[in-house]
């Protein structure tokens, strides 16, 4: 069985929105206790906690775009975890087109169990397919986060949902 990291809910909850009051009781109702973590959490756990943080963060944008501005947000958090600090201590070194070659490796440390390796497949000159597969994914949140990471590389990047289907989905990367 696949889940998330608490690593993952650490830098997103914990680190990047800081959250308090109201929102940790709302987050405790769909199986997040911010006081009190678990090692991982099951996928539904993660994606009800997200809904949680799209309504209360960014209520006023669509679903989609509230979740790209989560993985934005988590990225620089999950940077101050001790397993985020440790991926951003190599980031510096790496282009934009290592990063991208990369990403399975990244995104293995935010799940915890076994899921099919993602595809990278690089189109053109600074243009990346990514192709997530299983259904535990959350595309737009992802596309966030991959953009966010790419910005550590001094790239001005576009990450855009592609495609998503029932069992995978697809991140389009771009960059200046």
């Amino acid at each position: 069985m696949v889940q998330i990291a608490a690593s993952s809910f650490e830098g997103l909850f914990i680190q990047a929105l800081k959250v308090e009051g109201q929102v940790v009781e709302k987050l405790k109702q769909v199986g997040f206790d911010a006081k009190r973590m678990e090692p991982a959490y099951n996928v539904d756990v993660w994606r009800k906690a997200l809904q949680v943080a799209s309504l209360e963060y960014y209520p006023k944008l669509s679903p989609s775009a509230a979740e790209f501005q989560l993985g934005s947000r988590m990225v620089e958090g999950y940077f101050g975890t001790i397993v985020g600090k440790m991926i951003q201590a190599a980031i510096p070194y790496l282009s934009a087109d290592t990063l991208c070659l990369r990403l399975p490796r990244f995104f293995a440390s935010g799940i915890v169990g076994e899921v099919k390796k993602p595809e990278v497949v690089k189109v053109a000159d600074k243009h990346y397919t990514v192709k997530l597969f299983g259904d535990q994914g959350v595309p737009w949140f992802t596309a966030g986060a991959i953009d966010s990471v790419l910005r550590h590389t001094k790239v001005k990047p576009t990450c855009t949902v592609a495609d998503v289907k029932a069992d995978n989905f697809t991140i389009d990367i771009t960059w200046l």
